[in-house]
């Protein structure tokens, strides 16, 4: 991923209308979107890249874009944000491949919470806690996961310690 302190190519604060859609994006995810974009507080857009970019509310992140997906940023699910979203469970020993930015495997996967379809971002979470790791788009279908034994099922959007999370600290 782009280092997002060398390369912010762009900075757009959102008008009233991109905020609305803002919002309604993040409507998907979230019962109350409100919890994380406040009535009446700015947010800005930081471009980092031509498919990445990171959503600014008071100065802290609050989402992030990759490609067309847009989604809450991983430091705001950590503090507590209840989400709307399937979950991916994995086993201890995939933890140390996905915070370091690899996709999400089907050996690793223990159990898969709601109903995700194809091309939905999923949260991936650890199987101890169901502490978040990782936010990635889903490459098949929930029943096709069950049955396959191995390959590449989630691709991996936003993780801990990438660089969209190391902008938050």
């Amino acid at each position: 991923m782009v280092s997002s302190k060398k390369r912010v190519h762009n900075r757009i604060p959102l008008n009233v209308k991109q905020r609305k859609e803002f919002v309604a994006t993040l409507s998907q995810f979230l019962d109350d979107p409100s919890r994380i974009v406040k009535k009446k507080t700015a947010v800005e857009r930081i471009e980092l890249d031509e498919n990445k970019a990171i959503y600014l509310s008071q100065g802290a992140p609050i989402a992030v874009q990759v490609d067309n997906f847009v989604f809450p940023h991983l430091n705001k699910i950590v503090q507590g944000l209840n989400l709307t979203l399937p979950m991916v469970v994995v086993d201890k020993g995939a933890i140390r491949f996905i915070v370091n930015g690899a996709d999400v495997m089907r050996p690793g996967i223990v159990e898969i919470k709601g109903d995700p379809k194809q091309g939905q971002v999923v949260l991936v979470v650890e199987e101890t806690k169901n502490s978040p790791l990782a936010l990635g788009v889903i490459l098949f279908e929930k029943d096709e996961i069950v049955r396959k034994n191995k390959g590449k099922v989630i691709r991996t959007l936003h993780h801990l310690r990438d660089d969209f999370w190391n902008f938050a600290i």
